[in-house]
């Protein structure tokens, strides 16, 4: 069943465009997308006016938003798979 659940997701990432790419062109391609969450988070941390250490929204409301879960669920994507 391992098999099959891989070979299915394999021809999903390449139907996607993901799959058609080298190994180090999506490791370009993820460092280039956390470098933009990154310049984001800031850009949303200098205009809330709260220090680093401090809980701030990405979109700057006082409750979070589909974009917080949005950047979380990615950077934790990110750093939980240790091949990109």
């Amino acid at each position: 069943m391992g098999i099959l659940t891989f070979q299915y997701l394999k021809l999903m990432l390449y139907f996607q465009g993901t799959g058609r790419h080298k190994p180090d062109e999506v490791r370009h391609f993820a460092e280039e997308a956390i470098g933009a969450m990154a310049c984001f988070a800031e850009a949303a941390l200098q205009k809330s006016g709260s220090q680093s250490s401090a809980l701030f929204w990405i979109l700057g409301g006082e409750q979070p938003t589909e974009a917080d879960f949005t950047l979380f669920g990615a950077l934790s994507g990110y750093l939980v798979n240790s091949e990109v």
